[in-house]
């Protein structure tokens, strides 16, 4: 009995070291673009449908593929909520960022609000 006692709570600290942070946010994969917003002034810009083939990859090597940037472009997980891309220019973003089962949303990066919706 002592040594399930011991033993549980090093097989989970195991197995949660054991998961890297782009398997536990669920972030890799192909993503296409559902929906866009972007503020010209206004705090509550709305949401508008994507009509458009764009899409974006986060691969497990820390790549991003697709044509959303038009350009290589690297991604580092900064934390839960932020991600640091760095495009092939060199020129480096912070974005919010926020997946939850087949959805994903990626704001900030801009002046004004902005953002961009995808489904997997």
């Amino acid at each position: 009995m002592i040594a399930l006692k011991i033993l549980t709570p090093v097989f989970f600290a195991l197995l949660l070291i054991s998961c890297d942070k782009e398997t536990q946010t669920g972030l890799t994969g192909k993503w296409k673009l559902s929906e866009t917003m972007m503020s010209i002034g206004s705090s509550d810009a709305p949401w508008k449908k994507a009509d458009n083939n764009i899409y974006i990859s986060f691969n497990e090597d820390g790549s991003i593929g697709g044509n959303y940037f038009n350009q290589p472009a690297q991604f580092i997980i900064i934390d839960d909520l932020k991600l640091e891309i760095t495009l092939g220019n060199g020129l480096k973003t912070i974005k919010y960022y926020k997946s939850e089962g087949r959805s994903l949303e990626l704001t900030g990066g801009c002046i004004e609000a902005c953002g961009s919706r995808f489904k997997k």
